[in-house]
C-alpha cells in the first residue's frame, strides 16, 4: 500500500492533513473526510488556508456542501501567494459555514485547533500544500503534551 505524505495523513490521533490545493482534490477531500466522520461517528472541524491563486470560494463551496463543519478555521499561509483570512472567511459563510474563526498565522490556527479539538470530533487540517508544509513545520517546533 502507498503513503503519500499529506494526503488525508493521520498525523495525531483523529487529526487529519491534506494538501487539496484545488477543486478536484476538495471534492477528493470531502468524500474521504465524509466517510471518515461517518464511520467513526463523529462530528468535524476543519482548519483551512490557501493560496491567492486558487479557486478557493469553489472550493469552500465544495467542503461545505459535503459536510456540515462543527468550525471552520481559516489561517494566513506565510507567502507572498498566502490569501487574506477575510477572504476566506467570507467565502467559507457565503458557502453556508455556520462559524468560521481566523487567525493570522498558521501555527496559531493549528495550535488552537489542536488544543480545543474535542473527543467527538475529527480535525482536518486541508488546503494549500504551503498550508500542509506550514502545519508539519508548527507540529516539528512544538512537543505534543503542549497542545
Amino acid at each position: 500500500m502507498t503513503k503519500w505524505p499529506a494526503r488525508m495523513e493521520e498525523i495525531f490521533p483523529e487529526v487529519y492533513l491534506d494538501g487539496a490545493h484545488n477543486a478536484h482534490g476538495m471534492e477528493a477531500f470531502s468524500k474521504d473526510a465524509a466517510a471518515l466522520l461517518k464511520n467513526k461517528g463523529k462530528k468535524g472541524r476543519l482548519l483551512f488556508a490557501a493560496v491567492s491563486d486558487k479557486e478557493y470560494e469553489k472550493m469552500a463551496k465544495i467542503l461545505c456542501q459535503a459536510e456540515s463543519w462543527e468550525e471552520v478555521i481559516v489561517a494566513h499561509i506565510d507567502s507572498l501567494r498566502g490569501l487574506e483570512t477575510k477572504r476566506m472567511a467570507e467565502a467559507f459563510q457565503k458557502a453556508g459555514a455556520n462559524l468560521v474563526t481566523s487567525f493570522d498565522t498558521v501555527e496559531e490556527a493549528a495550535l488552537y485547533g489542536l488544543r480545543t479539538k474535542r473527543p467527538e470530533e475529527l480535525l482536518f487540517f486541508a488546503g494549500s500544500l504551503y498550508f500542509a508544509g506550514q502545519v508539519k513545520a508548527v507540529i516539528r517546533r512544538q512537543s505534543h503534551d503542549k497542545f
